[in-house]
């Protein structure tokens, strides 16, 4: 039979099977791609635009850049004050984070003890909690250890709560490292300490780098917590700093998008610079061997 009479009309169905899929697969990845970052780029063009336009037609391109808008941000809010107070929170909170989950998760991973599976899938409930389930224990708790309202019960609360995650991640990864590692290092004189610091964590860089991003982006972009317990405006972070643009009666949306935006750059900078050991590390992690 002439395949050309049969499918004369559709071209496409004389391409090979393997073309066709590699088509497919490039489309779904460009949809995603369109789909995840179309609210960010929209927040982008928002940010270039006056509020008036914005009501009108909010998905309309600017016919003219707005450049004040940005710099409207920085004389309506404290934005570099807000700024340091955010990276002052999260590195600290990334800090302790990193440091518990890594020789805990190397615990679980390493050592067989009593209930050590009990213990940690304990802490892997504390997933299911809800954090709103939490606000009103965690008020009274950091009220009488005169916490409140200061970065070091947010910083506490912060690792707290992200530990559960990182110690997963970490876990995973360190049950893959070959044991031979560990015990070429013990035949050298080290104990589980140097073990440790000096073998297992430089090997542990990809995930560690996964859980440094991971965290960084939550706690970043974090507003709840930082919202309940946080109430002098000196000691604000970005989420609650981008709240100056909205009002009882209007809101300042254009103004709030450049906000969003310049709150942005630090995560997406951070991103590029750890893309490749944050992309080694979820593949690890994600296989156990």
């Amino acid at each position: 039979m002439n395949t050309n009479s049969v499918f004369g009309d559709r071209p496409w169905m004389q391409l090979p099977w393997w073309v066709v899929r590699t088509l497919l697969v490039a489309a779904l990845l460009i949809g995603y791609t369109l789909f995840t970052l179309g609210p960010l780029l929209w927040v982008v063009v928002l940010s270039f635009r006056n509020n008036t336009a914005i009501y009108q037609n909010p998905f309309a391109l600017p016919s003219v850049l707005q450049w004040s808008n940005y710099l409207e941000v920085f004389h309506r809010t404290n934005l570099p004050m807000y700024f340091v107070n955010s990276m002052i929170v999260v590195i600290i909170a990334l800090i302790g984070i990193v440091i518990f989950a890594s020789m805990a998760a190397y615990a679980f991973a390493r050592f067989s003890f009593r209930f050590s599976n009990t213990i940690f899938w304990a802490f892997m409930a504390t997933l299911m909690v809800p954090h709103q389930v939490v606000l009103v224990p965690l008020f009274k708790t950091l009220g009488p250890l005169g916490l409140l309202n200061t970065r070091q019960g947010l910083i506490a609360v912060y690792i707290a709560f992200s530990l559960p995650i990182s110690l997963y991640i970490l876990r995973a990864f360190f049950q893959q490292i070959p044991g031979e590692l560990a015990e070429a290092a013990k035949i050298d004189g080290a104990d589980d300490w140097k073990t440790f610091w000096r073998v297992m964590f430089p090997v542990a860089r990809p995930a560690v780098a996964t859980v440094g991003v991971f965290n960084f982006i939550l706690l970043w972009n974090e507003f709840l917590f930082a919202l309940v317990f946080i109430r002098d405006d000196m000691l604000r972070t970005l989420p609650l700093g981008q709240m100056h643009f909205m009002g009882e009666y209007a809101e300042d949306i254009a103004g709030m998008a450049a906000a969003v935006t310049l709150a942005t750059l630090p995560v997406i900078l951070l991103y590029v610079v750890l893309a490749e050991q944050f992309q080694r590390g979820m593949a690890a992690g994600a296989v156990k061997g």
